[in-house]
């Protein structure tokens, strides 16, 4: 059983939405090395990182609920400083919330239609993260490249805090 108190942080780093997409790439990478830099001083139980582009998401976890605070704490501390919009997220969450132990990074027709808010519709494919859409049987299946890429994919289109990652997905549905 895992301990009450988390072991995993997730970062989403994001660009700014003005300016050339050149400069906004730049932005999420320089984030993203400061970020991954602060990583390294952890022995990470292990860490995974979507597609970038003009945003990111990192998954880490730790050994230690400690040491997930303390690199909460230092992420949190790069953006400090920064004037808004604020374009560094970091929460924390627990390994089965992130959802590595599925093997399969599939979303299904349902999966989709669980995240829609009923209210409001727009075209979640309009993404970066590369998405290879198959009809299995009589199911239409979106297959991703890593389970970083569909926590990444959650994030920006659930319309809930409560499947924002393929583990937390997957207990709510």
């Amino acid at each position: 059983m895992e301990s009450q108190s988390p072991t995993c942080v997730s970062v989403i780093v994001r660009s700014s939405r003005l300016g050339p997409r050149h400069v906004r790439l730049e932005s999420v990478f320089n984030r993203m090395q400061k970020v991954e830099q602060l990583a390294c001083s952890y022995s990470l139980k292990f860490g995974h990182k979507s597609r970038p582009g003009v945003m990111v998401r990192l998954d880490y976890c730790f050994h230690l609920p400690t040491e997930a605070t303390q690199f909460h704490n230092a992420v949190n501390s790069l953006e400090q400083f920064h004037s808004p919009p604020k374009l560094l997220f970091c929460f924390f969450s627990s390994e089965s919330d992130l959802g590595y132990q599925h093997q399969a990074a599939v979303l299904t027709e349902q999966d989709l239609l669980a995240i829609q808010d009923p209210d409001y519709c727009r075209n979640v494919f309009s993404t970066s993260i590369p998405i290879r859409v198959e009809q299995e049987g009589d199911t239409v299946a979106c297959h991703f490249d890593s389970v970083a890429d569909v926590n990444m994919f959650l994030f920006s289109n659930s319309n809930s805090r409560k499947m924002t990652a393929l583990g937390l997905l997957k207990m709510n549905m």
